[in-house]
């Protein structure tokens, strides 16, 4: 990977050494999908084919065995849009020489492609012009890829109810309980009696003095 900062020349090809030149081709969306599925094969070993999409997002379930429908779905970028891939539709891609020649597994890109080219130039040579285009570049994380959490979990077995059990019965030398008192009742033991409070008779207004002549 390449650090955070000023990126090099050197950089990009310490990251990108294999002198692969970009090549575009022409497939159906059947063939595209299977595509995916082979490059999804090994993603529980971290192999080097798990794919990497743009212009394009898909879902997928890797507790599906191998090429046996591990892509739940696929939608491609048309007019600005997402849209489920037509599997009748031919699809223009791009890729490096490498992967359109099937290697790392992607053996149908190589049988199916249509209008093949790989002598574009070197995808070193891409990814510098293009960093330099979009300068300065943030990586950010789109939702190309999605991965469906397996849900195979065994359910737990309910446990069973308890059975009731029989209400005690009191022995016969047992004191009787103590009725419950009266409402309106007072704790005579706990409560202070209640004082009623005395009244003061107000005192009569003192009559105006007549002004001083």
């Amino acid at each position: 990977s390449i650090d955070q900062g000023t990126v090099t020349m050197g950089e990009v090809l310490t990251v990108l050494p294999f002198q692969n030149t970009l090549a575009t081709f022409k497939i159906s969306g059947k063939d595209l999908v299977a595509g995916l599925e082979s490059g999804l094969s090994q993603v529980e070993d971290g192999a080097g084919r798990f794919p990497q999409v743009a212009g394009l997002k898909y879902s997928f379930d890797k507790s599906v065995a191998p090429n046996a429908g591990r892509v739940k779905s696929v939608e491609v970028m048309e007019n600005g849009a997402w849209a489920p891939i037509n599997p009748d539709k031919q699809y223009l891609v791009a890729t490096n020489n490498y992967v359109r020649q099937g290697g790392d597994g992607y053996k149908v890109f190589a049988e199916k492609a249509k209008d093949a080219y790989d002598y574009g130039p070197g995808l070193e040579q891409v990814v510098a012009d293009y960093l330099g285009a979009h300068r300065p570049y943030t990586p950010k994380l789109d939702g190309r890829i999605t991965e469906i959490a397996a849900t195979t979990a065994a359910a737990e077995p309910a446990k069973p109810a308890e059975s009731a059990k029989p209400a005690e019965t009191a022995p016969a030398n047992a004191e009787p309980a103590m009725p419950a008192m009266p409402s309106g009742s007072s704790d005579i033991a706990g409560t202070p009696p209640a004082v009623p409070a005395e009244t003061v008779p107000a005192a009569p207004a003192e009559t105006a003095k007549p002004a001083e002549t």
